[in-house]
Order: C-alpha cells, then sequence, then structure tokens
C-alpha cells in the first residue's frame, strides 16, 4: 500500500468512517472521493442512498382493501416513510378519495 493511502485510512480511522473504508477498499469508492468526503464533500456517497419510500397508490389502494380508514391511512403512511411522507395530507386524501 502506498504511503498516500495509508495516509488516507488513518484519516479515516481517525474520525471513525469505517464504512468509507471498507467501500474504499472494496472500490466502490475511489481515494478522490474517500478525501472529498473527508473535506466534508458527501456527494460521493450519493450513489449509495436508495429510495425507500414504497410507491403510495399502491400502497393505499392494499391498506383500503383492507378496510383501512381515511385518517389511520394518513398516519401509517407518515409512519413507514419515516416522517418524510413527500405530500401533504391533502394531497394523500385526494388520491385515498380516487381509489
Amino acid at each position: 500500500m502506498d504511503g498516500m493511502k495509508e495516509d488516507l485510512l488513518d484519516k479515516l480511522k481517525e474520525k471513525e468512517f469505517y464504512g468509507i473504508i471498507d467501500k474504499l477498499e472494496r472500490g466502490e469508492l475511489t481515494e478522490e472521493e474517500a478525501e472529498r468526503f473527508l473535506e466534508g464533500d458527501t456527494a460521493p456517497l450519493q450513489k449509495f442512498l436508495v429510495s425507500t419510500r414504497p410507491d403510495p397508490y399502491p400502497t393505499a389502494s392494499a391498506w383500503k382493501r383492507q378496510g383501512m380508514g381515511r385518517q389511520e391511512s394518513w398516519s401509517r403512511w407518515i409512519q413507514i416513510t419515516g416522517l418524510n411522507p413527500g405530500m401533504d395530507a391533502k394531497d394523500w386524501y385526494r388520491l385515498w378519495d380516487s381509489i
């Protein structure tokens, strides 16, 4: 291992960025991307972010078929989206009523 990479790994270990070290060692991140991350640039990590928000229409349809109420469905939607529903209640109810 060359000296520059060792220095980079030492800096990452010092800050306890073990996930970045792992991605670097597996070749998922370049040394340049890891350096940018150390400098505060999170753009190199954007490729690892995956949206986990379910599709609202099929979710609402399934809940409605199960007999869930309108207000309960909105509360559940907020829960399963981790408090980031991607819409307001008015939009959810409009979707719910259209099913």
